[in-house]
């Protein structure tokens, strides 16, 4: 037990066990169909493959092939998609700057139109990817609701548990005995 200096509340100590990353499953990202040319490339990866032995044994290896370049593509692509969406955006705002102190030309604003789309095609590919991540299935499918899937994806990362508790020097491991102990306090 750990002294009382000032408060009167009884304190109590949690020690937490090895927190261990666990290696991340494959997942297949929906905002890849939504990629211009993703199933060509697809198409192309698989053809490129070239694997001899057993039938099921080729099958797994491409498979594992596959995913290790659908990762690296991805990630670049994300990362693409973040810094493409923020240049539309930085090129709006220019065109709305302009704006302000005189009508664009027609041109301009077939230009303006043409960021304005591809800025809807980024968004649509990010909420797409954040409603996949959340799990939140029902939601109809075209709600501009990322900020609220941010937060669910991430509230799923936040799993606390208390591993072993230590009463009255005492070292308590077994749930049961960790939750009777925590209501007993309480």
């Amino acid at each position: 037990m750990i002294p009382r200096i000032c408060s009167d509340h009884t304190l109590l100590v949690l020690k937490s066990g090895s927190w261990e990353h666990k290696k991340s499953y494959f997942n297949f990202e929906g905002w890849w169909l939504e990629t211009v040319g993703f199933n060509e490339k697809l198409k192309d990866w698989w053809a490129s493959f070239e694997f001899v032995g057993r039938l099921d044994c080729i099958l797994a290896t491409k498979l594992t092939a596959l995913k290790a370049i659908l990762k690296d593509w991805s990630s670049s692509s994300y990362r693409n998609l973040e810094k493409n969406k923020n240049l539309i955006l930085s090129k709006i705002a220019d065109f709305d700057s302009i704006q302000q102190s005189r009508s664009l030309i027609e041109e301009w604003q077939s230009r303006k139109l043409i960021f304005f789309m591809n800025f809807e095609d980024y968004a649509k590919k990010e909420e797409i990817a954040w409603r996949q991540i959340s799990r939140t299935l029902w939601i109809k499918k075209g709600d501009k609701n990322t900020k609220f899937f941010q937060r669910i994806a991430n509230a799923r990362k936040r799993n606390n548990h208390i591993d072993k508790l230590m009463v009255e020097g005492k070292e308590i491991v077994e749930s049961k005995d960790i939750k009777r102990e925590i209501n007993s306090f309480y």
